[in-house]
């Protein structure tokens, strides 16, 4: 179990005793200057790079060169992850390799005993990159470990829906990541370089040096990978969902921005919530499951079986002996709840409520949540007679049908389900984002009569007149599509319906979840983040 509570800044008075990490064989001798021969006084990484060897982080090699472009290695990781999780947890523990055994396998137990490390990616030998650094420092500290100091609300090119992702984010909001360039991109597929390490853990170990920044602008790049022979059926804030047609029978498959193939499949690729990719076969009756990294979460053994996504990439179903499994993202069994025989599991589900109907017929409507960690059923004020939908940031939106005013009625619901804006009259959308000024805040629009837009932020109304024409709500963004002499123009403006960019050229558009903008222009793609 994780231990909350902010790393201490105090804890850099006695770092160099918590955080003597062998990284190379070789001890530091006593002689050794605390200056490294190859870090110019005017690098970016100078401060860094000193931090970390007078806390004993990263030590020199025998010419006493610090070698910041090399690539951290999975042994120098090890080291890294053992110290900072015995100086997390206060633990103890003498590192001491037996005759025979590398430096590095008194560190690799260590890890594995804990979970920070598991077998299957200690047997990778690949460099480490940045997303996998990033998930083994989840596994050390909790979201709470950290101050928000920075109004971050998005990536532009890592999905924030995933557990990971939202671990990511607590660290660009915390000021410990900054980003590769001014739009702050994650670029979780660039392997981590030891200058870039030592810049993260001096942030890391003492909060007085992390980072204070704006929100990051917007990224617009070009999707060089893409062909005209590509197909982009969905787009999911970062991740595309193509199918090649080049072939006799269509192949589909999941890429990232840089077009890195996470999962392949001669069978539909259905999209999910929270970085879960799901796919049906019908040949083998069965439905699986799998994350963001293309590993299989979690296979049912028949095809529609009832199961629910999470909002942060968990999954729950119902078993045959009448109890809910729930599994987390790289499939590990998070809890079942027991005595559920009378009920079906029904999705999508969000939070830590899964939504369940009794098993004795699902009438039009239901009201009851399952309260997954405190495994009673709880039951709403009121009923959700139509639809569910989750919007993002936790919120979800209920579609009802009033029989007096003989139309269809929106409730917005917050984390905690409680109603937050009741009764929209029409159709709700949600700023993906969030409302900058007010942490955990949905920030909703309804379509209303002459396009005016009511945008409530926990409940609070306020109405933009943008015009005749109809928009849509991507992130913190309006999106104009309209025809100019038979092709498609794009106008993007604020919240406050301020013109920011117009007539982009596009032969077709999508929106990402996350207020991310996909956009096909003379056979080539562009993304503009939210």
């Amino acid at each position: 179990m994780k231990r909350a509570g902010i790393f201490r800044a105090a804890l850099v008075c006695c770092v160099g005793a918590m955080l003597i990490c062998g990284l190379a064989p070789a001890a530091k001798a006593a002689d050794e200057q605390a200056r490294f021969v190859d870090v110019p006084a005017d690098a970016w990484y100078h401060d860094s790079a000193n931090f970390c060897y007078e806390a004993g982080v990263f030590v020199g090699d025998q010419d006493g060169r610090f070698q910041p472009q090399r690539v951290i290695t999975p042994q120098e990781s090890y080291a890294i992850l053992a110290r900072l999780h015995q100086a997390h947890t206060g633990s103890a523990q003498s590192f001491h390799a037996a005759p025979g055994e590398d430096w590095s396998d008194p560190y690799l137990r260590y890890c594995l005993e804990h979970q920070i490390v598991f077998e299957a990616e200690a047997a990778e030998s690949a460099p480490l990159n940045r997303e996998r650094f990033v998930q083994f420092l989840s596994r050390i500290y909790d979201g709470d470990d950290f101050q928000k100091i920075n109004p971050v609300t998005s990536l532009p090119d890592y999905t924030i829906s995933t557990d990971l992702g939202q671990f990511a984010l607590t660290l660009y909001r915390a000021g410990v990541l900054s980003g590769t360039d001014g739009c702050g991109r994650f670029s979780p597929t660039a392997e981590l370089s030891r200058a870039e390490c030592a810049a993260i853990l001096t942030r890391l170990i003492d909060p007085a040096q992390r980072l204070r920044f704006d929100a990051t602008p917007p990224l617009t790049m070009e999707l060089a990978f893409l062909t005209a022979s590509d197909t982009v059926y969905d787009f999911d804030g970062a991740y595309l969902y193509l199918v090649d047609d080049s072939e006799d029978a269509p192949l589909y498959r999941v890429s990232d921005l840089y077009g890195r193939v996470v999962l392949t499949s001669e069978e539909r690729i259905g999209r999910q919530k929270g970085g879960i990719f799901r796919v049906d076969d019908p040949d083998l009756g069965a439905t699986s499951y799998y994350n963001a990294q293309g590993n299989l979460v979690f296979s049912s053994p028949k095809l529609m079986d009832p199961l629910a996504v999470f909002s942060h990439g968990k999954l729950a179903v119902k078993q045959e002996d009448g109890s809910i499994l729930v599994v987390d993202v790289r499939g590990n069994t998070l809890g079942t709840v027991e005595g559920m025989d009378n009920y079906w599991v029904i999705g999508p589900a969000f939070g830590d409520y899964i939504p369940v109907a009794p098993e004795s017929g699902r009438k039009d409507g239901y009201s009851d949540w399952l309260d997954f960690y405190a495994g009673t059923v709880k039951e709403l004020p009121y009923t959700v007679e139509w639809s569910l939908s989750d919007i993002g940031q936790g919120y979800l939106v209920v579609k009802s049908y009033d029989e007096a005013a003989g139309r269809w009625l929106y409730n917005a619901l917050d984390p905690s389900l409680e109603l937050v804006f009741p009764q929209m009259m029409d159709e709700v959308q949600v700023y993906a984002n969030g409302d900058l000024r007010a942490e955990n805040n949905g920030l909703y629009y309804t379509q209303a009569p002459g396009a005016e837009m009511e945008v409530s932020s926990s409940g609070t109304a306020k109405t933009v007149t943008i015009g005749g024409d109809n928009y849509t709500v991507v992130g913190r963004k309006l999106i104009h599509p309209h025809m100019v002499d038979g092709e498609t123009r794009i106008d993007l403006l604020d919240e406050n319906g301020r013109l920011e960019q117009a007539g982009i050229s596009a032969n077709q558009i999508w929106y990402g979840e996350l207020g991310q903008i996909l956009y096909c222009s003379e056979n080539a793609y562009f993304y503009i983040s939210a």
